[in-house]
């Protein structure tokens, strides 16, 4: 679905505000404005900036950035991994209703 929408749950590492994240969320969103110069000026000049931009809620594709400090979260992850491996990787579900009683 070219025009679904999608949320990214990301943290807060500087790798998820890049100038080339930015560009390609513009790509795909068909965005028409000029982005600027990365550490220059516009959409591009800051890590806030570029933030800002992924994380607009107008976006078909955005981001949510967690708070800093939550490495609480991990476990939260090692969780959901746990059961991707274990149920979902190779379950065959007869329908959605069926997901949830075997989760």
């Amino acid at each position: 679905m070219p025009q679904a929408q999608w949320i990214f749950v990301m943290d807060q590492l500087n790798l998820h505000t890049s100038a080339s994240l930015v560009r390609l969320v513009a790509e795909k969103c068909e965005f028409d404005i000029d982005l600027g110069v990365k550490g220059q000026r516009g959409i591009l000049k800051s890590m806030e900036t570029r933030a800002a931009c992924l994380s607009d809620k107008s976006h078909r594709i955005r981001c949510v950035y967690t708070p800093k400090h939550t490495s609480w979260l991990n476990q939260i992850e090692i969780g959901f991994s746990i059961l991707s491996r274990r149920l979902l990787k190779r379950g065959n579900f007869s329908s959605m209703e069926a997901l949830p009683e075997r989760v």
